[in-house]
Order: structure tokens, then sequence, then C-alpha cells
């Protein structure tokens, strides 16, 4: 298929305006709403069920009790599958003519159950949700803006032992392309520990710290910074790092030996309200993470998470300390054994032992596997090291080992020191308490053979729920042409005929009709508090026989939203 027909495959019809963006609900990163067979009577039917192999659980856990610290605390069997809507459940037509696919998925024994995409690509208009038997919990809605560059993504455990996937797309629109490769049986019951806190024999051991207890106080910054990383059938910790431009870039820190992270979700602030007691939240999680550098040797993983994390997660980016001074005390936050974050100390300087820091002896708490890829702060409550493994356990709180920041600097620094300042110490900021992005539109892009046959402005300044105009010029006069909205610069400018794929929302692809060479249309900008300096792009399209593939395409426009 050629970018031309790739292009117009994806053109909506019929459409007078955008929004680029919607509330997230109370979930991981997603916008609200009902399945539609909550309350349409042509979706009563059940969802063909999709049947998993049992799981072994007595053989999983005896691998576990072997297991250390040098890699995810494994909570869930990952079972491979090939499920799409191809070749398994059901389509049907919802009253109001959307085509609906439902797949229910089996795994008898399970506390909770999660899924890993291997492809993901949400249509723009299509809607997906996900909820257990008894819709006691519900998923989503997930829809293009969750879209990912790699086409990956995954959902956070979800409670019971079925769940059925809903897809909802609107008549006449390109099919979105998805597919389950990986079902995680969750055997350990990751809800318990939340619903039955430390007195649970799969939770923490006793002798570790819940944040918000006394002794986690003076520590609120860091503990801001940690969250934990669902991989698949395993956890691990890490942590939010600062850069020395101060720009909030969501550079996060872990462990390399914690795996890859491309379709990971991050748990945020999932920690009891109160010590040793309260309420653990689940809701404050994004997903999909991107690869900066990653070494064995060193047993580093620096990302950057694909979502843009809401305000109200009050996230804090950990200062950093690569000078190898030892330190005269130390504090470490982590998320053990699938549990709520703890917090644990050394009261004494730790051990320069080969490249590592070495904790001789824990003082107060320990850490345990899950805690892998967790930071260790000096007494300054600066980043020293993620953790590697060791032997520590509430019964011997030895020997944690943790490969020293300063070591691994160098291969980061294009990333946390971009200027190139050289400095040992950077203190951390708010997630929000950088020096941010101008608001505005900006001019960006050229297409194929680098002039612009066309181009694009922007009258209006793009406050929080307000309209601008997007005036699109040059083109031919009196045809008819399309302004494509996009999550990303990747594709949107097109720049010369990439694929558009990640369109935002049932409105995000804008048709116009040009009198006399130009025209206006208008583009919604959210409401959304948590959106404020966020950044959508924008470019407009139209035939034209005498372009590359019969198209003339404008400059993009990048359009960040104003407080």
């Amino acid at each position: 298929m050629n970018p031309l027909t790739q292009v117009s495959a994806r053109l909506l019809l019929g459409v007078a305006a955008a929004t680029l963006f919607c509330s997230p609900s109370q979930a991981q990163l997603s916008w609200g709403g009902l399945p539609p067979s909550s309350y349409d009577a042509n979706l009563a039917d059940t969802a063909p069920t999709v049947m998993m192999a049992p799981v072994q659980v007595d053989r999983l856990m005896a691998e576990d009790a072997a297991r250390g610290k040098d890699g995810p605390f494994r909570f869930g069997e990952e079972i491979a599958v090939t499920l799409t809507p191809d070749n398994a459940g059901v389509w049907s037509e919802a009253e109001n003519g959307d085509r609906v696919w439902r797949m229910r998925v089996a795994s008898p024994g399970a506390y909770s159950i999660s899924m890993i995409f291997d492809q993901f690509v949400m249509t723009p208009g299509a809607e997906l949700y996900v909820y257990n038997d008894d819709r006691t919990s519900v998923y989503g809605m997930y829809n293009s803006l969750n879209n990912n560059a790699d086409a990956t993504f995954a959902f956070q455990p979800l409670p019971g032992q079925a769940v059925t996937l809903e897809l909802v797309e609107p008549p006449n629109t390109v099919p979105s392309l998805l597919s389950v490769s990986t079902v995680v049986h969750d055997y350990r019951d990751v809800f318990a520990v939340i619903s039955k806190g430390a007195v649970l024999p799969k939770a923490a051991g006793a002798c570790n710290n819940d944040v918000n207890c006394p002794v986690g106080a003076p520590w609120g910054d860091q503990i801001r910074s940690v969250a934990a990383i669902f991989i698949g059938g395993g956890l691990c910790s890490g942590s939010m790092i600062n850069n020395t431009a101060n720009d909030g870039t969501q550079y996060f820190i872990t462990a390399n030996h914690c795996g890859g992270m491309n379709s990971a979700v991050f748990r945020f602030n999932y920690e009891f309200s109160g010590c040793g007691s309260g309420s653990a939240p689940t809701n404050m999680s994004v997903q999909g993470s991107t690869l900066m550098k990653a070494s064995s040797a060193g047993d580093y993983r620096l990302i950057r998470l694909n979502q843009q994390i809401p305000a109200a997660y009050n996230v804090f980016l950990e200062g950093w300390d690569r000078s190898n001074v030892t330190p005269s005390n130390t504090i470490a936050v982590h998320h053990p054994q699938v549990g709520p974050k703890k917090i644990s100390f050394d009261n004494d300087p730790p051990q320069k032992s080969g490249s590592d820091w070495q904790i001789v002896q824990w003082d107060d708490g320990v850490t345990e596997p899950g805690s892998s890829g967790s930071p260790l702060y000096s007494n300054e409550g600066l980043f020293i090291g993620a953790l590697y493994g060791g032997q520590a356990t509430c019964s011997f709180p030895f020997n944690d080992y943790y490969p020293r920041f300063g070591n691994n600097f160098a291969a980061l620094a294009q990333w946390l020191d971009p200027a190139g300042t050289g400095i040992q110490k950077l203190p951390g900021i708010n997630a929000s308490g950088g020096t941010p992005p101008s608001c505005g539109v900006t001019k960006i892009g050229e297409t194929a053979g680098g002039a612009n046959v066309a181009n694009l402005d922007a009258i209006g300044t793009p406050n929080l729920g307000s309209v601008i105009n997007a005036i699109p010029s040059g083109f031919n006069s009196d045809t008819s042409g399309f302004l494509i909205l996009s999550s990303t610069s990747n594709n949107a400018p097109l720049l010369g005929g990439t694929v558009f794929i990640n369109q935002l929302n049932p409105a995000a692809t804008i048709p116009f009709t040009l009198s006399g060479g130009s025209t206006s249309v208008n583009i919604q900008i959210p409401a959304n508090p948590a959106l404020a300096l966020f950044t959508g792009y924008a470019q407009a399209a139209a035939p034209d026989a005498s372009q590359p593939f019969g198209w003339a395409f404008t400059n993009g426009l990048a359009i960040t939203f104003c407080p």
C-alpha cells in the first residue's frame, strides 16, 4: 500500500471539530466511560471464553524460594498466547451501529489477570474496555491516546480469574490492530497484599517500615520519586530522576536485570496511607517507556516514561550524587514482595566493594525480592545507586549491593547532564517544578524534499478549555483536505509520508474545504488541568497531483497547552 493510500485510508469523514485529549479516570491512565455491553440489549449474550492451561503453583513457589533479588519478583505465570479479533471472541452490532468485539479469558485459580499486547494500534474513535465477571473492576476506556510508538501495551492486574476484553469501533472506520501475546496468571494475590497489610505471609517482612511511619517523614521527596514496576508477571522498583536542564523530562532509573520495560506499568504512590494501616491506592499508574541506555555490566537501565504523568500524582524527580564520596549513612525506598512502599535505613557509611556500594548491615528495615532497582540515597537524600541484589532478609539483615552511580554516569551523561555542566551533585525537583516548556503554537517540520508546498498557521492562544483556529493556505484553490492531529511529532508532521496511526480520538482528523486557497478550522483545547504544558501536533494535507503520491503537506504545528 503506498503512502497516499495509507494516509487516506485513515481519514474520517463528517467531523467538524476536534478535542485533543480527555480526562483520565480512576485507573491506569485511561479515559473513562462504560462498556456498551453494560447497557446495550444487543450485547446481552455472554462472550466466548478462551481457557488458559492449568498453572502449577507448587512448582512456581518452589522456584521462587530459590530466587534472589537479582531479577524481578515473580507474582504471575506468563502464559504465551496469540489472541486477536480474527481468531477468538465474537463480533456483534450495537444498537447505535457500532461494531463490538468481546473475548473472555479465564485462568482458573488466578487471583488476578493482566495482559501484554504485542500489537496495540487503536484506530481513531475505537474504545477498549477490560472488566471482570461481576464488573466490580472496569479498566478503560483505552483509545488511540494509549498507542505507543512500538505498538505494544499492557494493563495492570485486574482482580478475578476471568476478564473480558470489549473493543468498540464506529462503522466505516479502519479496524484497530490488537494482538494479545501474554496472559499473566497471578498466583500470589497482589490485591490481598493491599487489603490485609503487612501481617499477610506473602507481603513484605515485618521488619520493614511503611513510608508513612514517622521514620519516613524526613524523606517525603525521595518517597515520591519511587514507583513499583509491573513487568509481565514480575515486579521491580525504580525511581524518577532529574537532569541538569531541570526541564521535567520523565527519566526513570532502575536495574538492568529487571528486563525490558517497553510495555511495563509504573505505579506511583502505592503505599499505605498510615503506619501499618490504611489503604494503598493502585490507580496512579502510567504505561510504556522508551529505553535510553542499559548495561548488564553496570546493571542500570535508564528509560523515559511515555505517558505524561498527571500533576495529581505529585511525583518528585530525585536529585543525584555522582561523586562516589562515601556518605555517612544511607536510606532505601522500595517495593518488596509485590507490596506497598517501604523505607529502610543503614546508620553507618556503606563500604566500597568492587564497583558497588555494600550495605554491610541494615539497622532498620531491609530489602527483599521486588526491591530490585530501587534507589539508595545518601544522607543528603541524593540518588547514589539502584539495588542489584544481596542476602539481606529480616532474619539476616546483611550484605546488599548497589552499583555506584558515579561509575556509570559517563554513559548516562547525555541525558542526565545534557548541557555538559560536569557538576557532581544535582538537587531534585517536583515533576511539575522544572523549567517548563513555553506554551503556545510553534511551526515545525518539513515535508519530503525539504520545502513545504503549503502552510499551516494558527490564531489564538491554546489555553486550557479554549478554541484556537488553524489556517491552512497555499493549496490549490477550492480543494478539500484534512487537518491531522497527533500526540507525537513522529506522526504529525507526516514528514513526507510517514503513516499516521496514532491519532488521539474520534475527531482527530478534521475535513475542510478551501475557498480561495485558505480556510479556518477549529481545534478544541482540553480543559483537563493535568494536561497543562502537554504538546500535541497538527498538520494539514490536501490532494495535489503535482506532488509525490498526489498529496501536498504543510509544515507542522506544535501546540503546547497553556495552564
